[in-house]
């Protein structure tokens, strides 16, 4: 099942077991084209992943802060995934993982992953995400569309 657009923003999922309580199968992010998640997890708890996205539709958090939409990728990742209180006299913000974080939407899936949100001041999004200690990678999306991307999904 794939919901959104591969280009920009979507979310894919295979299942591959399901029971009388449980729904297994693979769960994906595409940014950009680049696909996220790991290829060999068909064990993902679906049903979890689909709890965590109707969570986070629903009970949205502010994911704005002066500044940070513009600054460098590297810079980014560094404030809100490094270990340094600063960066090029910036300081970190409170709340980090609740507001910027998106990795635990993909549970398993996402466990080598770091996916980070942050937004502009009209809502715009921008994701900036690493698999281990690869490139750090980023793209840019319109005003909410991961929100509603997300909130179309389904199983």
């Amino acid at each position: 099942m794939l919901f959104g657009n591969k280009n920009k923003f979507a979310v894919e999922c295979d299942v591959t077991l399901t029971t009388t309580r449980w729904v297994y199968g693979y769960f994906w992010f595409y940014l950009n084209g680049h696909r996220i998640g790991s290829e060999d997890d068909s064990s993902v708890d679906l049903n979890g992943c689909r709890n965590w996205i109707r969570d986070f539709v629903n009970e949205p958090c502010d994911r704005y802060e002066e500044h940070l939409y513009d600054l460098p990728k590297d810079v980014v990742f560094e404030l809100l995934a490094g270990e340094n209180a600063e960066v090029d006299g910036y300081r970190k913000y409170d709340n980090i993982y609740a507001r910027f974080h998106i990795s635990y939407l993909g549970m398993s899936s996402f466990d080598e992953w770091t996916i980070l949100l942050v937004k502009n001041e009209l809502g715009h999004e921008r994701c900036v995400w690493r698999h281990r200690e690869n490139e750090i990678l980023e793209a840019y999306l319109e005003k909410d569309e991961l929100e509603n991307v997300l909130a179309g999904f389904h199983l």
